[in-house]
């Protein structure tokens, strides 16, 4: 019996990028959705449990907010969640973490498939886990 497909919930209103993203997940067999906002992302949680939801912190309007309220979710408290930023300053980092990201990662240092590779790793730590 082969393994279900994992599913992500991209969360990025900058669609070129998203697509990016999108593509490379696929091409590793996830099954994508994503949301252009954090409104849009509740919606989708309603019906989907994913794996993992990759956020842009940055383009969510109180990403910290967003983080606790994504670990507090019936639908996502058990995903992996992968903040996603172009600025490493600490204190995002830091309030990133203690939102719920499981990783806080740089998109100059982490191309899309990197980031692929990171997050089926994250993934498949919590599922040992559990």
């Amino acid at each position: 019996m082969a393994a279900k497909p994992r599913k992500i919930l991209i969360v990025d209103p900058d669609a070129f990028l998203a697509g990016i993203y999108a593509r490379r997940f696929e091409l590793g067999k996830w099954n994508v959705r994503v949301a252009e906002t954090a409104t849009e992302a509740r919606k989708i949680l309603v019906r989907n449990a994913p794996d993992a939801i990759l956020v842009d912190v940055e383009a969510i309007g109180d990403s910290v907010a967003f983080l606790h309220e994504l670990r507090d979710h019936p639908k996502a408290k058990h995903s992996v969640v992968v903040a996603l930023a172009t600025i490493g300053q600490r204190k995002a980092i830091e309030d990133a973490r203690k939102a719920g990201a499981d990783a806080y990662l740089l998109k100059g240092h982490f191309v899309p498939s990197e980031v692929r590779a990171k997050v089926e790793r994250l993934v498949t730590e919590k599922n040992v886990e559990r």
